[in-house]
């Protein structure tokens, strides 16, 4: 079951976010603030590590939520940056998006942590949260180009690095063919 982890102080987005991603089968875990959302991440994080250790793999990327979804003003005292530092301090290959409707906020970080974290900016559309977290039209182009979706899937790209892939082929494919 896909899984996330929700750090939101605002109660109308919390339930909008939380019914958006119940909607797509997703198993939402939710955070009322900075600290708590590490709480639970860590702990979270513990018990995959005590399953993954089980298991016979060593190249096994240990992912508690498929994203951590943080707003950049969690709580009045906790921003979202600094919980962001300290999940990717503990797991450097964990999916976080930020939601904002700061528009300054979200150049600070682009700057800050720039290819580590998503950002959608609100407001937006049910489905553009959903597509960002699938990237299911991404996915459906790349296997369109004969990739094995599965197995890129199983990388965990984030959505911004699937476009990237998915133009690298394209720009391939038209060298290719001369088109």
């Amino acid at each position: 079951m896909k899984r996330v982890l929700i750090a939101e102080n605002n109660k109308s987005d919390l339930a909008f976010y939380e019914s958006t991603l119940l909607k797509s089968g997703y198993h939402v875990l939710i955070a009322a603030d900075a600290k708590e959302c590490l709480e639970k991440y860590k702990s979270e994080l513990e018990q995959a590590c005590a399953v993954a250790a089980n298991e016979d793999s060593s190249t096994v990327r240990i992912l508690p939520f498929d994203a951590v979804i943080l707003n950049h003003t969690v709580s009045y005292r906790e921003d979202g940056l600094q919980a962001a530092k300290e999940i990717l301090l503990a797991n450097l290959h964990q999916r976080i998006v930020f939601v904002s409707d700061s528009v300054q906020y979200t150049v600070e970080l682009q700057n800050e942590l720039y290819d580590r974290v998503e950002i959608i900016q609100k407001p937006f559309e049910p489905e553009a949260l959903v597509e960002l977290l699938e990237s299911t039209e991404v996915y459906r182009a790349l296997g369109s180009l004969g990739l094995n979706v599965q197995k890129l899937k199983e990388c965990n790209l984030n959505h911004s690095q699937l476009l990237e892939l998915l133009d690298a082929c394209m720009t391939l494919l038209e060298e290719k063919t001369g088109n």
